[in-house]
């Protein structure tokens, strides 16, 4: 009788696996009604996972050819846009190349190069680009960004950014664009369980964008609104983009799934509570930005002379620090697409940013807005009085 089932089963199992017919079903069957060891059916099963899996590679195969079809079309259409974009204006190209450069200097250092994944460089880069694009050339990202720039400065700048940002918080709406100062308190439960490169993400994108209450400082300098947050949206992929190709991700993160994250919304009870406490710390906010300014003022001018006076003793008394920066950021400011002419004061405002106090360059950066608006000479003494708009928005959103 077994000798029957056996050979029973085998002409099922043939007929099965010419007809396509699933293995495990057959052999749940056979198991049930006459008790026929599983050892006999596992070539079989074998047999049918194989085949699962190459339909499996070969649909993968066939989804990456895809892709790669996908991605040189869209290069070939990215690179063909650029061309015909800036034949009138080839100097538009330098900007390019800095990004290039600026990549490659990034993956040179990075923490390891052979680990870094360039899907989420590709994405950043790419994001930003896209924003860049709808906020710069299209007529209603420009619309929309004026638009939100001039109701910020209807109002008391430092106290109303520092109300409608808690309000914000509250409603949960800032959880999903986090900026600058608030990023690390928003995920402090989780920094512990964070690998190094998450970390390392959380911290770039911090330096790359504006806290929104310390935006509302440098609006009051009389920095476009407009521009300030349209370059503060523009800088969070390309922030993520850059974190990843010099810190990019050896460990397995013990986040999962977004199910896991539950940002904190404040302590707040309703909106009125929310807008009343961000009001109240706005008065912190103001007092630390004077008390930043007159300290780093005069930690500026102590520098300054002290190198006119080393520069006394050796003949080059006019030496001072930011005549110091304009020369060894004067490639970088070249490269981000800036004017040769127009390199050296843009220098000297990213060495001042980097070395001093963002409040000075950014007061010394509205301070060059002011005179192209009031009409003065462009050069006077030998000194450059202004800057392009075009500089001026570069500068905005390095």
């Amino acid at each position: 009788m077994t000798e029957q089932v056996t050979d029973s089963t085998c002409a099922l199992l043939v007929s099965a696996k010419a007809s396509g017919t699933p293995l495990t079903v057959l052999t749940h069957v056979t198991d049930s009604h006459h008790g026929v060891d599983n050892q006999a059916f596992e070539a079989p099963q074998e047999d049918n996972v194989s085949i699962t899996s190459s339909t499996n590679a070969t649909s993968e195969k066939g989804s990456g050819c895809t892709m790669r079809v996908f991605i040189v079309v869209v290069v070939v259409l990215l690179v063909t846009w650029i061309a015909v974009d800036t034949v009138q204006r080839p100097e538009q190209l330098i900007s390019l190349a800095g990004i290039c450069m600026f990549v490659l200097i990034s993956f040179i250092f990075s923490a390891h190069r052979s680990a870094v994944s360039w899907r989420p460089v590709v994405w950043g880069f790419g994001l930003q680009f896209c924003i860049g694009l709808f906020v710069i050339r299209t007529e209603p990202g420009l619309i929309a960004f004026q638009w939100l720039g001039e109701q910020v400065q209807a109002l008391p700048i430092v106290i109303f950014f520092s109300s409608v940002m808690s309000v914000l918080y509250f409603l949960g709406l800032m959880q999903w664009l986090i900026v600058k100062t608030e990023a690390p308190l928003l995920i402090r439960p989780y920094l512990k369980d964070m690998t190094k490169s998450e970390i390392h993400a959380v911290m770039t994108g911090g330096f790359a964008t504006i806290a929104g209450s310390v935006m509302g400082a440098f609006i009051s300098f009389g920095i476009d609104a407009s521009s300030l947050i349209s370059a503060s949206v523009m800088a969070a992929p390309c922030a993520l983009a850059i974190s990843k190709l010099v810190y990019p991700e050896t460990e397995e993160s013990s986040i999962k799934s977004e199910k896991e994250i539950k940002v904190s919304c404040g302590d707040e009870r309703n909106i009125l509570e929310a807008a009343s406490s961000g009001a109240s710390a706005s008065i912190g906010l103001v007092a630390n930005i004077a008390v930043n300014l007159i300290a780093f003022l005069a930690i500026l001018e102590f520098i300054n002379a002290a190198l006119t006076w080393l520069g006394g003793m050796v003949g080059y008394p006019s030496i001072s620090f930011q005549l110091i920066c304009s020369y060894v950021f004067m490639p970088v400011a070249f490269m981000m697409g800036i004017p040769y002419e127009e390199s050296f004061i843009v220098a000297e405002l990213i060495g001042t940013k980097l070395f001093l106090n963002e409040f000075l360059a950014y007061e010394k950066l509205a301070e060059l807005k002011k005179h192209r608006l009031d009409g003065l000479d462009e050069v006077i003494g030998g000194e450059r009085q202004w800057i392009s708009g075009s500089s001026l928005f570069l500068l905005w959103t390095a």
